[in-house]
């Protein structure tokens, strides 16, 4: 959903979302089969894709020889013989998902209200400092967008759009600002030249980027690894704070640490003349 939905129409979902928009694309079944596609097999060319699209007999194939469990070929198999039922459920656990959402909203608006009221471009562009430069906004009569999350409460998120910027903030961002900023001064381009140098690592961070989370196994599975390989590549990322871990019951997952690539972006842009 987040490759797939979201990143595609970020600029959208920063501004003007409509979630009937989403269901609507959800009931795109052409379309959604082929995102699948290119999410559970992000290696194949256009060309082979399009050949999966028109025909089943070469995707069934990719499925069949693929490193996934006997279950989830046994799921691919049947959503693509049978999408409707798949995309029904999915359209109405998300409209349930709205519902609640819009519930927690109205009982919890007042924080986000609180916040709203002691932020203005001034405040905000003194609290980023240090973190990101706002100036440029104001300078070039761009626009700044504020969103605050209750979900998120702590995010920091900073997304360019053709108008000017896009933060979303959660409504207790100033607690973790000095974390993310102290962060950025003690990062270390060698560190991370090191960490991205290899090959291996960097299809990590790729299929991070396509699948969000992922565990171990999922890396043994999908490039072969042995179970120290994994967790040497893994780990190496997650010293230097590249990849962050959330632990579900024993499992742990390891997903892109966002902070990280903002923070070495304002490092490296020293090097650049804009």
């Amino acid at each position: 959903m987040t490759t797939q939905y979201y990143n595609p129409y970020k600029e959208q979902f920063s501004t003007t979302f409509n979630f009937k928009f989403l269901l609507s694309e959800l009931a795109d079944k052409e379309r959604l089969k082929e995102r699948l596609i290119r999410f559970y097999f992000y290696d194949l060319s256009d060309e082979e894709v399009e050949a999966c699209i028109k025909s089943n007999t070469p995707l069934f194939s990719h499925i069949k020889n693929s490193n996934y469990s006997g279950e989830e070929k046994s799921k691919l198999y049947e959503f693509f013989i049978e999408p409707e039922p798949y995309i029904q459920t999915l359209r109405y656990e998300l409209m349930a998902k709205e519902i609640m959402l819009s519930q927690y909203y109205e009982k919890n608006y007042q924080k986000i209200l609180q916040v709203f009221n002691q932020t203005n471009f001034e405040i905000l562009n003194e609290e980023m400092k240090g973190y990101k430069d706002l100036t440029y906004i104001k300078k070039n009569n761009l626009a700044l967008y504020v969103s605050h999350c209750l979900i998120t409460k702590f995010t920091i998120n900073f997304i360019g759009i053709e108008e000017g910027a896009v933060y979303l903030l959660g409504y207790e961002y100033l607690s973790v600002l000095d974390i993310v900023k102290s962060l950025k001064k003690d990062l270390n381009l060698l560190d991370f030249g090191n960490a991205i140098c290899e090959e291996s690592r960097v299809k990590i961070l790729q299929l991070l980027l396509e699948r969000e989370e992922v565990t171990c196994k999922d890396l043994e599975k999908i490039f072969s690894f042995t179970g120290s390989t994994a967790y040497h590549h893994i780990t190496m990322m997650m010293k230097i704070g590249l990849v962050k871990t959330r632990n579900e019951g024993k499992t742990i997952l390891y997903s892109l640490n966002r902070k990280y690539f903002d923070a070495i972006i304002d490092v490296l842009s020293k090097f650049s003349n804009k």
